[in-house]
Order: C-alpha cells, then structure tokens, then sequence
C-alpha cells in the first residue's frame, strides 16, 4: 500500500462523521437520499460547475457512499459504508475508479463500542487487525 492509499483511509477514519455535518436525523427527516458538490473555479474564469463529490444516504441518514471526483470528471476516491440494525458501521470499502476494492475495513461491537476492526486487502486477505480496550469510571 502506498503513501497516497495510507493518507486517503486515515482521511477516511474521519469522513463519515465530517458527513454527518447535515446530521443523519435533518437528513433522513428531509428524505435525502444524496447530496452533490458543485465546485466553481471562479478565478479561472470557469463560469460551469464541476462535481467535486456525491454522497449518498441510507434511509436513516447515514452515508452509504462518497464519490470524490477531480475536474476532469474522473473519480479520484470512492468509498462505501455498511451498517447494521443499530445504525453503527459494519464494513467500509475503498474502491478504486472502475469499482473495485481495494481495501475492506469490518467493524465489530460490543455495546454500541468497537472492539474490532479487520482490514483486507484487494484480494480480500486480512492483512490487519486493531482490538479496542476500554476503561471505565468509578461510580
């Protein structure tokens, strides 16, 4: 794995919550299924928008996928999220600009806490794995 694909899912550990800016309950409140970007290069005298991401949501307001895109139009980062009846994510997938993955993240809880994620690489080999330990206060 490359420098570039090491900062994309550390940036990635991040973006479902910077997504959540809207809030998943103003979103599913408001039935959006979607949200795009439009970026306009105004100093460049582009005077047309060009998509810089779509997200797409679940019913409950999550996000499900995130397309970013460079200004010719291509995709330049495409990640997926699963999660399970609780709302909390279960699988993130990278993929590439034909949709492929090319790394697989799964998450597993123990109430309402992650104590395990297991990353894959393309060829859906684990390659990693993180345990989580919680301390807890006094009472």
């Amino acid at each position: 794995m490359n420098l570039s694909y090491r900062y994309i899912g550390l940036v990635l550990l991040f973006v479902p919550a910077l997504c959540m800016a809207q809030g998943s309950k103003t979103l599913k409140k408001n039935n959006v299924i979607s949200q795009t970007t439009l970026e306009y290069f105004l100093a460049e005298g582009q005077k047309d928008p060009v998509v810089e991401k779509v997200e797409t949501y679940d019913e409950e307001g999550n996000v499900t996928e995130i397309k970013v895109f460079n200004r010719s139009g291509e995709v330049k980062q495409w990640e997926k999220f699963s999660y399970d009846e609780d709302g909390e994510m279960t699988e993130e997938q990278s993929l590439d600009e034909k949709g492929r993955i090319t790394e697989r993240i799964e998450y597993t809880y123990e109430n309402k806490l992650v104590q395990e994620k297991r990353y894959f690489d393309q060829k859906d080999r684990l390659v990693k794995k993180k345990t989580y330990g919680y301390r807890y206060r006094e009472e």
